[in-house]
């Protein structure tokens, strides 16, 4: 019995269809990964979908994970571990329309990726093919950043963050957070032609849900930040945690399932900061 079902895993391939009726959706977490990070590894199991990767500067990184439930059709034989190029999947995924059916499918053999775009009502569909690439990707250090303990967490409305950001471009290319133990939050930004600020509490914002265990503060570039925010038309919820001289944390729940884990190196008082040394050293 043993050498039977041995046999069987040794005939399995390789192989993953995922079937998703609302195209915008993948669309728009594809658009908001690549233009962080370039070339990445999708990681397809029998569980789910997921992504995990740093951009080239290893100043920010993401961790992905939609489950199986999630989609309206998930078949997965074996754990699969692909790298691409992000870019190239966003150009195919803008030939599509926000209500068209979209089927992902790949096959070892093929050693490609099949998109396959339905219009919605349509029997007719478009096939596109994505070649994979010949990449050795580095260990993301997800469980060391999962083990910092963050002094101050609170849940802000990820519009409102967007918001914040764009005030404080205004003035400088980063912004800071701090936040002060029975006062609320602080944004703030400094720049040659003057300055902006913000002071939020939870009776400004009755949903802020601020936790301080200890008061924290720290820049970050805004660059950055509004590459991840361009998720905003698929988030529900957004966490974030900070810790002075921590990367930020951003826990953002997804409106069709799923949870985006983003993390961003502080930014230095410097003109040019290393964020490998912020992320890898944690």
């Amino acid at each position: 019995m043993t050498e039977v079902k041995t046999t069987l895993k040794k005939r399995l391939k390789e192989q993953f269809k995922i079937k998703k009726e609302n195209s915008g959706f993948l669309k728009k977490i594809i658009e908001t990964l690549s233009a962080l990070i370039e070339e990445t590894q999708f990681i397809v199991t029998p569980e789910g979908f997921h992504i995990k990767a740093m951009d080239p500067s290893k100043a920010c990184m993401v961790s992905l994970f939609i489950g199986k439930e999630n989609f309206d059709e998930f078949e997965c034989s074996l754990p699969c571990k692909l790298s691409l190029n992000l870019d190239n999947f966003d150009k195919i995924l803008r030939r599509s329309t926000n209500n068209d059916h979209l089927m992902l499918t790949y096959n070892e053999e093929e050693q490609k990726i099949k998109v396959q775009i339905i219009p919605e009502g349509s029997t007719y569909s478009r096939t596109f093919s994505l070649a994979l690439l010949d990449i050795e990707y580095e260990e993301i250090p997800v469980e060391n950043l999962s083990r910092i303990i963050f002094h101050t967490k609170f849940f802000l409305d990820i519009d409102f963050l967007i918001q914040v950001v764009k005030d404080a471009e205004i003035y400088s290319d980063t912004f800071s957070m701090k936040s002060i133990q029975g006062q609320g939050l602080e944004f703030y930004s400094i720049g040659s032609i003057g300055e902006m600020g913000y002071k939020i509490s939870p009776e400004d914002i009755p949903n802020l849900d601020l936790e301080i265990i200890e008061e924290s503060c720290d820049s970050f570039s805004i660059e950055y930040l509004k590459k991840i925010t361009k998720i905003h038309n698929i988030a529900e919820k957004t966490d974030i945690s900070l810790r002075t001289d921590h990367p930020l944390k951003m826990e953002i729940s997804l409106i069709e399932g799923g949870e985006l884990l983003y993390y961003q190196a502080p930014r230095a008082e410097k003109d040019e900061i290393n964020g490998s040394d912020e992320i890898n050293d944690l």
